[in-house]
């Protein structure tokens, strides 16, 4: 499949590929988490042969240092610009997988509801817990977060 359909597997072959430039018993260079970031929400069309040119061209133009989003090329920088782009291929994507893992006949209401509670809870695992910032990934006010969680049973 795809690499835009494995985000999963985008940053330990990063890591793979900047262990590849390492000399023996030499740590690879790091990766800023910034850059790890715009690394997972490129749509990577020319796959895996894509990722490695750019973590060998961010590798020689960071010089041996950390890896930050400036040392990554054009096409990844302008797409972080697009964040609303990339959160509707995200979002694109997890109903695709959703989707998929729904058999049977579900009633609607309890497809949904299984869906916002997925949805939330991915939000709230990108913010780091902070229900203030997962409101921002959905577009939601905080207070209409909080709601969601306790009429969702997630509240903590």
């Amino acid at each position: 499949p795809p690499l835009a359909e494995r985000p999963e597997d985008i940053l330990p072959l990063a890591g793979h590929f900047l262990a590849l430039r390492s000399q023996p018993g030499e740590s690879p260079q790091a990766l800023s988490h910034d850059a790890a970031q715009m690394l997972q929400t490129y749509a990577w069309p020319g796959n895996v042969r894509e990722l490695r040119n750019v973590i060998e061209h961010a590798a020689v133009v960071a010089g041996g240092g950390p890896i930050l989003p400036a040392h990554l090329p054009d096409p990844l920088q302008e797409a972080a610009s697009r964040p609303a782009a990339n959160a509707a291929a995200g979002l694109d994507r997890m109903f695709e997988e959703y989707a998929a893992t729904l058999s049977g006949n579900i009633p609607y209401r309890e497809a949904v509801k299984k869906l916002e509670k997925a949805l939330v809870q991915r939000a709230l695992a990108e913010s780091g817990g902070n229900q203030s910032a997962a409101a921002d990934l959905l577009g939601l006010h905080r207070n209409t977060l909080r709601n969601k969680l306790r009429d969702l049973g997630l509240e903590s």
